[in-house]
Formats: structure tokens, C-alpha cells, sequence
């Protein structure tokens, strides 16, 4: 089996979610933010590339140009979803111009960055491990890893310091460069914030005691329940678990209940996490 940080995260928050993903391979319909964030990582890493090759400090309109040119690019050949009442294509483009103007004059020297796009596969016990990290730089104790962000969200740094992928990705880099990790910073692109969080030796024991092996066993087992939470709101699943939900409900529910304003009513409640008004009729 292979295990991705993003695999595992989307089990521990829904296992309905990771079947659909991971075992159905269900293809997700992309978005405006999803493109678009994978469109500003590879602008960014190109800008670092150019850096690295040539020696010089990251250039803001080389990379506003590239992201121009990878940005046009990719809604030409993934025509991504903009939901109505979210930004714009226009307005995603003028972000990502001021992300990247931002994030230049944020590293006025060129910064000793050692490895872009790490991606990497590791064993355990039956499995592989697998995940990319965004960027790895030299640190004064160690090595300092970078998580690129470009979603609205500024998490908290408490949130950071139990953070599941960034312990994996500390977790993998040590494994995978036989050198301590000195901390983990979450650059938030979009408010140019660099907020740190550490990884011990403890969080390593944590991750290879309890999460990889309840993920494991949960998987090979195939409990797939769904685990409704906010989450479904966000989710690119969301309208295929409805139908799934609402598809159960008609097998309980007596026929002569099974009113098309009742079904209705139970599948607005199932996508908005409510409590369905047919629950203690199923019951």
C-alpha cells in the first residue's frame, strides 16, 4: 500500500472522502483555488530554479511573467470550476501577481536552498511512504523545511505544532538526508507570513506507533464510514456522498414516506451536515 501525507490526512478527516480518492480514484473536478495554488508553487520553484542556476536574487516580474504564462496555460487545458459568488478568474490573476511580487521582495538574497519539489518514497513495514515537499533550505542546526500556502486560512501556530503533514515531511526529510529537521516553516503567500513550528523525536514515535498503523489497518480493512464535520462543505466529493447517503435512505425509509419533498429535504441536510428531518423515521 502506498501512503501519502495528503492520503492519510484525508483519511484521519474523512474515510468516505480517501475512498473516494485513493480507492475508487474517483477524478475530482479542478478548481479555481486548486489550480491555481499549483500554479503559483510551480512559479514560485521556477523563480528558486533560476536563482540556483544563475546566482543571483529572486527576480519579482521574471516570476510574475511565468505565472502569466502557466496561469493562461492551465486554464486553457484544465478549465477549472470558478463557483459563483467566489473570485474571479481576473481576480485569481491579480492575486497571484501580487503572491509573487510579495514573495520576491520577501528573499531579497538568493536563499541556500538545497532541494525544490523533494518528492519522496520511504518503507514501512509493507508500505511506501510518499509525499513532495515544497522546499528544503540550509538552517544554522539543520535543515529548515518550507510549506507553501496559498489558501485564505492563516492557520495558528498551535494548529501548525500537531500538524500531520509537516511531522511526516519532518519525519521523511530526516529519514531521507541523514540530518535533523531545525524547524518547519508555513509561509502563508498570500499576508507573506513565515509562521515556525519543531518536530521531536516523541512526534516521530507518535507518527510510526499509532497514526501509520490505524491508517493501515484501516484501510486494508475497508472502513470507509463517512465522518460529516465542516469539511464537506470544502469537499469534491460532496455531491457523490449525497447521493450515496440519500440512496441508503430510500432503502430505510417506508415506501409510503418516501415523499420527493421529504428526500429533498434529507439530502440538504446530508450537504449541509445537518441533522436529517428523516432521522428518527429511519431510526
Amino acid at each position: 500500500m502506498r501512503l501519502s501525507a495528503t492520503g492519510i490526512k484525508a483519511y484521519l478527516t474523512c474515510p468516505r472522502r480517501y475512498r473516494y480518492a485513493y480507492v475508487d480514484r474517483v477524478p475530482a473536478v479542478p478548481t479555481g483555488p486548486l489550480v491555481f495554488g499549483s500554479i503559483v508553487h510551480a512559479a514560485i520553484h521556477e523563480g528558486h530554479r533560476l536563482c540556483l542556476s544563475t546566482g543571483t536574487a529572486m527576480d519579482a516580474e521574471a516570476g510574475i511573467e511565468a505565472f502569466r504564462r502557466l496561469w493562461a496555460e492551465a486554464l486553457r487545458r484544465e478549465r477549472p470550476l470558478f463557483k459563483d459568488g467566489r473570485a474571479t478568474q481576473d481576480a485569481y490573476t491579480a492575486l497571484g501577481e501580487r503572491i509573487l511580487r510579495g514573495y520576491a521582495d520577501a528573499h531579497p538574497k538568493s536563499p541556500p536552498t538545497i532541494a525544490l519539489e523533494h518528492r519522496f518514497e520511504l518503507p514501512w513495514r509493507d508500505h511506501v511512504l510518499s509525499g513532495v515537499v515544497d522546499r528544503i533550505d540550509e538552517g544554522d542546526q539543520g535543515l529548515v523545511i518550507y510549506e507553501l500556502k496559498t489558501s485564505q486560512k492563516r492557520p495558528t501556530t498551535r494548529e501548525l505544532n500537531t500538524d500531520l503533514q509537516l511531522t511526516i515531511y519532518a519525519y521523511a526529510v530526516t529519514r531521507a538526508f541523514h540530518r535533523p529537521v531545525e524547524r518547519l516553516v508555513h509561509y502563508h503567500l498570500r499576508g507573506t507570513e513565515a509562521i515556525a513550528t519543531r518536530r521531536t523525536d516523541a512526534s516521530f514515535r507518535y507518527l510510526l506507533g499509532s497514526v501509520f498503523p490505524h491508517v493501515s489497518q484501516a484501510v486494508t480493512a475497508g472502513l470507509f464510514g463517512p465522518t460529516p464535520s465542516w469539511h464537506c462543505r470544502l469537499c469534491d466529493y460532496r455531491e457523490l456522498c449525497a447521493a450515496e447517503k440519500a440512496d441508503a435512505l430510500r432503502r430505510t425509509i417506508p415506501l409510503g414516506l418516501r415523499a420527493d419533498c421529504q428526500l429533498d429535504a434529507a439530502l440538504e441536510s446530508i450537504l449541509m451536515c445537518r441533522p436529517s428531518p428523516l432521522a428518527s423515521v429511519a431510526a
